[in-house]
């Protein structure tokens, strides 16, 4: 298998993050954010901080640090305004659905995505280096065991309506930042499975497809803020 596409933007390091922070308390209350952005890991949230315009940073007990600034065209003088927040991998404490929690009723967003990287589940849909939008979110964990075998039950929570429209759009108009312009990278839409584990086994990731077919990618992230949809 071939390795990611290269990049031809340098995403920046750690130390390029501002370490000065304001008390989260200062922020404007008139201050509309537009969305909030959830990352879980360092490369997450570093690439999602190489687009932010101008960013302030700010501290709160309860959230952390969140960053504040604008994205957009630089060419185009309205642009939205993005809260970027970093949580712990997982579900569980300290992870995504209890920091969007603490965040969500602070900054009160339009509207909450998790960005990061996520596995793949069958090539034919989606290839390493692509970037998948997911339309309809499935907690795969929960199943039902019985003495003649297992059934999944897993919860299923389509995009919101909102939303939708705008994110089968998602690809429109958009230039990859790529060395190698010959590489060809796609934005494809479909269903995402998210669960506590890991999953870095083929029997594994084979025998989830037999149950979910249409599922294009897997993660850890999502199935936390099922609650919170």
């Amino acid at each position: 298998m071939d390795g990611p596409p290269e990049l031809s933007v340098r995403i920046p390091n750690s130390i390029d993050v501002p370490k000065d922070a304001c008390l989260l308390s200062k922020l404007s209350k008139n201050l509309v954010i537009d969305f909030l952005l959830l990352t879980a890991v360092d490369c997450e949230f570093l690439s999602c901080f190489y687009y932010l315009q101008e960013p302030l940073t700010y501290y709160d007990t309860k959230t952390g640090f969140v960053f504040v600034g604008k994205m957009g065209d630089e060419s185009k003088q309205e642009k939205l305004t993005i809260g970027l927040v970093k949580c712990d991998m997982g579900s569980g404490v300290g992870g995504s659905a209890s920091t969007v929690q603490n965040v969500v009723t602070i900054l009160r967003p339009k509207g909450v995505f998790c960005v990061g990287f996520c596995g793949g589940m069958n090539a034919s849909k989606a290839n390493l280096g692509d970037v998948v939008v997911s339309e309809k979110l499935i907690s795969y964990a929960l199943h039902k065991v019985t003495d003649s075998g297992t059934e999944r039950r897993g919860t299923i929570v389509p995009l919101n309506k909102k939303v939708n429209g705008i994110m089968k759009h998602a690809g429109d108009g958009w230039d990859p930042p790529l060395k190698n312009k010959e590489r060809e990278v796609q934005v494809v839409n479909g269903t995402m499975l998210s669960g506590p584990t890991l999953v870095n086994s083929k029997q594994e990731r084979d025998r989830l497809l037999e149950d979910y077919p249409t599922a294009i990618a897997i993660e850890m992230e999502g199935e936390g803020n099922i609650s919170l949809k």
